[in-house]
């Protein structure tokens, strides 16, 4: 009697065998992915004795016998029908990588409807494998590649018009020195606009917002691993020969609305209030009136980073304010201090487009009746109003004063993955304060008699009458002293 073994010759290019013998039904595949013998699990069925194929009628306890062609329990001559071993083959498919780049606009970290998409944002790739101990290797790097290998490389992407990028047939695995492995991908975006900075990270639970990690430029939705397995997990239903360091080589997964959130540098305020000093010490009193009606400018200067503070920014040993040819008037930066001596210049930008702060100062012209007063080192965290404005020293009009410089960025801890220095938000700065006093003229003789004539003049019917009634008397002792 003979028995047969059924294999598989050579799998298909790109396939692997499906799940083996996953129902009883007879519509399951009975290929093994070990081997590629075509078996099925169960030894109870007729045609299998051993572990081979009996094409021999399988003989029925009660069924009459023709004894001579029985061989072992088979009826060599009657033969018996094979069927349903059937081959169920899946293809090893690649995977994608993809999301949009979205403008946030009220910078809550959460993607809406109405908010925008960035375009021309460029993305790569990092491929990494897993070694046999657990460590990822980096395979390839789409960063290091020159601009002509980006131009044809799978591992760069580009926001389209509609804000969206992807990384298509992306392999799950593959083989380095002869070993199969699984990849890893990590996404990083090396550049952003230069009036933009990152939005929160993950703000709603990984729904709708953000996956961009502003300390690595790495786009990824789970905080403590940057890398995206495309493979799936392997679980007990997987052939052995499927699964590589526990992932299901066959079974692939896309990753999908991998989203990075960029927000606006805000704009600034300045503000402070003009008033007149009528004590002398630089700070603003309850009885102390405003200054109104008076012309002040906004001017700005650019603050290279790495540099000191530019000298025509910094007090002088005369507590005067030195020169200021780094400034520049603002474009209609002029305003006239309201009836309560204030003023205010909104919507400032912090800084300019190579990511420089701006300083900003105001500038005013002294009346010629009045005359500088005591001036005080500016303070950002205060709510006391007191005088930040003085002389400048070097100017051609004596009149000429200036406040001392403000930037009205917020600085962080430590630079992002990009170069940021700033936050995003901006400072409402209102105590910028102008106060001037009064002028302490000298007096001649002639005019201290003049104004001490002014001051009694109120009083000078008083004076009249006081004389006339001294004259009377004095003419009724005289006469008197005629009799």
């Amino acid at each position: 009697m003979y028995g047969y073994t059924l294999w598989l010759k050579e799998m298909p290019e790109g396939m692997g065998a499906t799940k083996y013998e996953i129902r009883g039904d007879g519509t399951q595949s009975s290929l093994k992915a070990d081997g590629l013998q075509i078996i099925k699990q169960s030894r109870e069925l007729p045609e299998i004795k051993d572990g081979y194929l009996i094409a021999a009628h399988k003989m029925e306890k009660d069924e009459e016998a023709n004894t001579q062609y029985v061989v072992e329990g088979y009826d060599i001559i009657r033969g018996g029908h094979i069927t349903n071993y059937n081959l169920g083959f899946k293809r090893m498919e690649n995977s994608s990588i993809s999301g949009v780049v979205w403008n946030d606009m009220n910078r809550d970290g959460i993607r809406d409807k109405e908010e925008a998409g960035v375009s021309g944002i460029e993305l790569h790739l990092e491929q990494y494998y897993l070694n046999e101990k657990d460590e990822w290797i980096c395979l390839q790097d789409g960063g290091a590649e020159s601009d002509e290998e980006k131009q044809v490389s799978s591992l760069h992407a580009i926001t389209d018009e509609n804000a969206a990028y992807s990384f298509t047939n992306l392999k799950s695995h593959g083989e380095v020195d002869g070993k199969d492995v699984i990849y890893g991908y990590r996404v990083r975006m090396n550049d952003i606009p230069t009036a933009y900075t990152v939005t929160e990270y993950q703000a709603n639970n990984g729904i709708h917002d953000s996956d961009l990690k502003e300390s690595t430029g790495v786009l990824s939705e789970n905080q403590n691993f940057d890398l995206h397995i495309l493979a799936k997990k392997a679980d007990e239903t997987i052939a052995p020969a499927y699964i590589v360091s526990g992932y299901d080589i066959l079974a692939t997964q896309p990753v999908i609305e991998l989203d990075a959130g960029l927000k606006a540098y805000e704009t600034g305020t300045l503000a402070g209030t003009a008033f007149i000093d009528k004590n002398g010490n630089g700070i603003k009193e309850k009885k102390e009136q405003a200054l109104p009606n008076t012309e002040v400018v906004l001017e700005y200067a650019v603050k290279e980073e790495n540099t000191t503070t530019p000298a025509s920014l910094e007090l002088t040993d005369t507590k005067n304010l030195s020169a200021v040819n780094e400034f520049k008037p603002y474009v209609n930066g002029k305003q006239m201090t309201g009836s309560d001596g204030t003023y205010m210049f909104e919507n400032l930008p912090i800084m300019d487009e190579n990511g420089n702060p701006y300083q900003y100062r105001i500038r005013m012209k002294k009346p010629n009746h009045m005359d500088f007063t005591k001036l005080h080192e500016l303070q950002e965290n205060t709510e006391q109003h007191m005088n930040v404005y003085g002389k400048l020293a070097q100017a051609q009009n004596e009149n000429e004063g200036a406040t001392q410089s403000i930037e009205l960025v917020y600085r962080r801890d430590k630079v992002n993955y990009y170069g940021h220095q700033f936050m995003a938000d901006a400072k409402v700065f209102t105590y910028m304060d102008i106060a001037l006093k009064q002028k302490n003229e000298k007096k001649t003789p002639i005019d201290s008699i003049n104004t001490a004539a002014e001051a009694l003049r109120p009083y000078g019917w008083l004076l009249a009458g006081t004389l006339s009634f001294g004259i009377i008397l004095l003419l009724r002792r005289k006469r008197k002293e005629m009799e």
